[in-house]
């Protein structure tokens, strides 16, 4: 199967049915250990869009050994956390971040609005730092600074609502 063919196919996957396929695909080009592009990279972050699957290509992009998530332009990547955000679910968030920290160590660029996206939602330590090691990487150093003084870690908010939590069941303990 050539680049442009799977290209082709990425394209028919149209519903959630098919992005597994779509997915599969992916799969079985990267183990035949060929390589992919820019194009073939953004249809098939549109197909995991337009599936309402857009984990399907986080979960991709995380993975070091998968080359496809070298090829994810900064337009890609925006629409791709964009859509992933809309679960609303902080597990997202960490695996954003996860493959957000893999693509980047990789080269891939990301602009300040993808970061902040994500930075104004990090729900633990880890995930603020993996964020802010791929800002460092791909933004200026004024930049990433900027993001980092517009959205601190949320290190005291997490504290005083352990605080607020152990307060209210020392109130009323359970039997």
């Amino acid at each position: 199967m050539s680049l442009g063919d799977l290209r082709k196919l990425l394209q028919e996957c149209k519903t959630k049915d098919d992005v597994k396929y779509g997915a599969k695909l992916v799969e079985a080009f990267q183990e035949k250990g060929q390589d992919f592009s820019e194009e073939v990279n953004s249809h098939f972050v549109a197909m995991c869009i337009r599936g309402e699957q857009p984990l399907v290509a986080v979960k991709q992009f995380s993975k070091y050994k998968n080359r496809i998530g070298a090829w994810t332009t900064p337009k890609s990547l925006h629409s791709l956390v964009t859509s992933a955000l809309a679960e609303k679910d902080a597990e997202v968030v960490k695996e954003l971040a996860v493959a957000l920290e893999t693509m980047t160590s990789k080269g891939v660029k990301v602009n300040a609005d993808t970061v902040g996206l994500l930075y104004g939602r990090s729900p633990d330590a880890e995930t603020y730092t993996r964020i802010k090691t791929a800002a460092s990487r791909c933004l200026t150093p004024e930049a990433a600074a900027a993001l980092e003084t517009a959205h601190p870690p949320q290190r005291q908010q997490h504290q005083k609502q352990r605080q607020q939590h152990l307060q209210r069941q020392h109130h009323h303990p359970q039997k």
